[in-house]
C-alpha cells in the first residue's frame, strides 16, 4: 500500500474528488442524512462524479430522516441505496 501523505493538506472536495476517482465504482457514502452527511454528498455530487449512496434503514427512523432522503434523492438527482437489516437482529434482546 502507498504512502498517501500527499493528500494530507488538500481541500475535502479535493480530497472527495481523488478518492472518486481512485476507487470508481467501489467508492460510496454512507449517510444517516445528518448535517455531515449531507455536507459530505453535497461535495461528492459538486464533483460532477459519479458516486454511490447508501443508508441503514432499521425500520425505526424519524420520520424527518425518510423526508431528507427524499429531499437528497430529488436535489441531487441521486439513486440512494437503502440497507435494511433482518428486523430478528434489530430488537432488543
Amino acid at each position: 500500500m502507498g504512502s498517501y501523505s500527499h493528500l494530507e493538506n488538500v481541500a475535502a472536495s479535493d480530497l472527495l474528488r481523488w478518492a472518486i476517482e481512485t476507487y470508481e465504482e467501489r467508492f460510496a457514502i454512507a449517510t444517516s442524512f445528518q448535517k455531515g452527511g449531507m455536507v459530505l454528498l453535497d461535495l461528492a455530487w459538486r464533483t460532477r462524479l459519479p458516486f454511490r449512496v447508501f443508508t441503514l434503514d432499521t425500520g425505526r427512523l424519524p420520520e424527518e430522516t425518510y423526508t431528507m432522503l427524499e429531499t437528497a434523492r430529488q436535489r441531487y438527482g441521486i439513486s440512494v441505496e437503502v440497507v435494511t437489516p433482518d428486523p430478528a437482529e434489530t430488537c432488543a434482546m
